[in-house]
């Protein structure tokens, strides 16, 4: 058999005890063919019900691994999505430094004495400012050595 059942052994086992009886009551046992004919269709009932348990578990654990796998997929498009926020929220730093770069690199040319190129609004409200900070700063610091000195 495919699937070992112990149908067999429970026919055998009632066919015994059918036997001890015949010697203490007289009541003749069933014959032996008739006896395993009960047993293999009772076996083939026995495999058909274990069979479809298999499947079901088969089909519960594909289920099982089918839902893994998809939670699996969205983990990794959640550290996708987590990962594509980082790089955006860095790209914008590198802009802000190039920003500076070019405010820096016309502050030069502006020192220099060189004539500086025609500026959008934008970028000419932003040197300004820049400018601005600049000699805020270089006054706290003048303010921070007076102090010293008076110390």
């Amino acid at each position: 058999a495919e699937v070992p059942t112990s149908v067999f052994g429970d026919k055998l086992r009632e066919q015994v005890e059918e036997r001890l009886a015949f010697y203490e009551t007289g009541e003749p046992p069933r014959k032996n063919l008739d006896v395993m004919k009960e047993a293999v269709v009772e076996a083939n009932e026995v495999v058909a019900e274990v069979k479809r348990k298999q499947e079901k578990k088969e089909k519960k654990k594909k289920k099982r691994e089918k839902r893994q796998l998809e939670a699996l997929a969205a983990a990794a498009e959640v550290e996708n999505s987590v990962l594509e926020t980082e790089e955006n929220d860095i790209e914008p730093k590198k802009k802000k430094k190039k920003k500076q770069q070019e405010l820096e690199a016309e502050a030069e040319l502006e020192e220099n004495g060189l004539e500086e190129e025609a500026l959008p609004k934008k970028k000419r409200k932003l040197t300004v400012e820049a400018d601005q900070e600049e000699e805020e700063e270089e006054e706290k610091k003048k303010k921070k050595k007076k102090k010293k000195e008076k110390e």
